[in-house]
Parts: C-alpha cells; sequence; structure tokens
C-alpha cells in the first residue's frame, strides 16, 4: 500500500506512470490525511513517501502507531518512509516523539526510512525543473533551505555534464547559490 503526499503527485507523474506502480506490485494507493488517524489495509508492506514536514511525521506515526497495535492475526506489517528529498532533524524527532520511529528502524542496520533525493524532473524532451513550487514562498518568509536544494541541483548537473564555464548572478539569492556551489 502506497501513500504519498498530495503535493508529490503531480510532480511524480513525469517519471512514474500509474501501470509502473502496478508492475512494481503496488496493491493500493492513496493520498496521505493528515486529519485521519486510523487507516486499514490488507497489505503487509505500507509504504509513505512524504514531504519531511512536522504535520506529515505527526500523521503517519499515529497511522503507524494504530496499525502496529492493531495487527490482524498475528501479522506484522513493514513500514517503510521515502522522504523527499532527504530527512531531516525535524522529522527524525517527531517520528520518535510521536512513536513511530522504532517500527521504521528496527535495528540501525534495518532502516526502514529512505531519502529519495530527486533533484530534476523531466518537463519535456528538452526541458528540465526543480519543480520546488514552495521555494518562492519559503524565501519570503525568511526559509532559505531551498537555496542549498538549488545549489545541490546544479551541482548534480554539473557532475554529469561537466562543470560550467561562466557562472553569473544577479540578486542575493542567486549569489547564495552560487557561493553554497562553490
Amino acid at each position: 500500500h502506497l501513500i504519498w503526499d498530495s503535493d508529490l503527485i503531480g510532480r511524480l507523474n513525469y517519471i512514474i506512470q500509474p501501470k509502473m506502480l502496478t508492475n512494481l506490485g503496488i496493491q493500493a494507493r492513496s493520498t496521505l490525511n493528515v486529519d485521519v488517524e486510523r487507516i486499514s489495509s490488507d497489505c503487509d508492506a505500507i509504504i509513505y513517501m512524504v514531504y519531511p514536514t512536522k504535520l506529515a511525521m505527526k500523521a503517519i506515526s499515529k497511522q503507524i502507531v494504530y496499525l502496529s497495535k492493531s495487527s490482524n492475526y498475528g501479522r506484522r506489517k513493514n513500514f517503510y518512509l521515502l522522504l523527499m528529498p532527504r530527512r531531516t532533524f525535524l522529522c527524525m524527532r517527531c517520528l520518535k516523539m510521536y512513536g513511530a520511529f522504532a517500527e521504521l528502524e528496527p535495528t540501525p542496520s534495518a532502516s526502514h526510512i529512505l531519502d529519495v533525493n530527486i533533484d530534476w524532473y523531466p518537463i519535456d524532451a528538452d526541458v528540465i525543473s526543480l519543480e520546488n513550487r514552495a521555494c518562492f514562498q519559503q524565501l519570503l518568509n525568511g526559509d532559505i533551505s531551498s537555496l542549498t536544494q538549488v545549489a545541490r541541483a546544479l551541482n548534480s548537473l554539473q557532475a554529469v555534464f561537466g562543470r560550467f564555464p561562466t557562472i553569473r548572478a544577479k540578486g542575493d539569492f542567486s549569489c547564495a547559490v552560487v557561493d553554497i556551489m562553490r
């Protein structure tokens, strides 16, 4: 059972087709509803694919704790958490605080918490995009963490295609991205 953040669906449709998920054995798909504490699923594995927000971690933790306590006939469910683009200290702290961390990381060597760092999305044959719709709003609110994501994405592009011969920046935020890239 795949439970994903509704904000991810548009992004992931560029690279994942519904038929592909069916071929991979995903029997059920649904969006994460942060207001629902209890979910039911007949699947042995529950996969959450979300942004690492406090609200999402709280909802996921409540669902995992509920499903762990009410497992059918002693069948233990496996939980996996895929975080886009990567885990944060705050999300890990929330998982511990709300009681789901032990289910997601039974032993340090067998973690079920994975980072899904997809930098670029192919929009067309010759167009790629970061698809970070919240970037501008985050910058207006004083959160500059998206600048690090932009710099990392540009560095990954340079790793594949070679160093950019010339980099020019105009404005404080773009200069910050160039500084982070160095």
